[in-house]
């Protein structure tokens, strides 16, 4: 009987599945930092047109504030002449076109309205975190001025505006303010609002006058804002070099 003898395959050293250990090692360390460099790169992407998208939201923003402060300014030149009225209506002189030009400038006053959609989606998503740090703080910051602003709007100078409404419709001669207002010109001895009771007269230019306080600093807030704008604008244009 013929009798085969078996082959014995040499075992392997240790130090081959050692090699064989540190290239398995090392594929996946190379895998996850390349995986981390890509991710890296699509967020920094992403934080890029987030930061474009906020450069046309300040865009949109400043035209806005350029026509605010137009308002406001349209606003304080005719409230410069206040006293003015209130001295002919004291004198009983014809006072009805002087008192309706601060009539129409002063029944309402431009709202602030600024272009968010970036930072709401910034702020709901978590998107800060793929900005640089700098660059994130500024973006906050201008939107806790603008929030400052609308708190401020929303109470010293909306009870402002409603005082003053009220004063108008509790003196107004709304026959002669009609007709008034068809005709463009007011008859002459006609009164736009009733001047019996000085008191109310007194209250209503006093409301006037804190008015206009208010709008002086609605300027100077708007300006603000503006240049803030502006400065944000100049900042991430020259940082990114994004083309209009």
């Amino acid at each position: 009987m013929e009798v085969h003898a078996h082959s014995h395959t040499p075992r392997k050293k240790w130090t081959h599945y050692f090699w064989e250990f540190i290239m398995l090692f090392l594929a996946v360390i190379a895998g996850f930092y390349a995986e981390n460099i890509r991710e890296h790169k699509v967020e920094h992407k992403r934080g890029k047109e987030y930061l474009k998208s906020f450069l046309s939201d300040l865009r949109t923003d400043t035209a806005h504030y350029r026509e605010l402060l137009d308002d406001y300014e349209k606003k304080l030149k005719v409230l410069e002449h206040n006293y003015e009225c209130y001295s002919l209506i004291k004198v009983r002189s014809d006072f009805n076109q002087c008192l309706w030009k601060i009539i129409e400038e002063t029944f309402s006053f431009p709202d602030l309205i600024t272009e968010d959609r970036t930072l709401q989606q910034l702020k709901s998503s978590g998107a800060l975190r793929l900005i640089p740090k700098q660059d994130a703080d500024s973006i906050t910051k201008y939107d806790s001025e603008i929030r400052e602003q609308l708190q401020g709007e929303r109470t010293g100078v909306q009870e402002a505006q409603s005082l003053l409404r009220n004063a108008y419709f509790e003196l107004l001669n709304y026959d002669v303010a009609y007709k008034g207002l068809q005709e463009r010109k007011f008859m002459a001895g006609s009164r736009v609002i009733d001047i019996s009771d000085p008191a109310k007269i007194d209250r209503l230019f006093s409301i006037l006058t804190r008015y206009q306080q208010l709008m002086e600093g609605q300027v100077g807030n708007i300006s603000d804002l503006y240049n803030r704008a502006v400065s944000l604008i100049n900042y991430f244009s020259g940082k990114y070099h994004f083309k209009d």
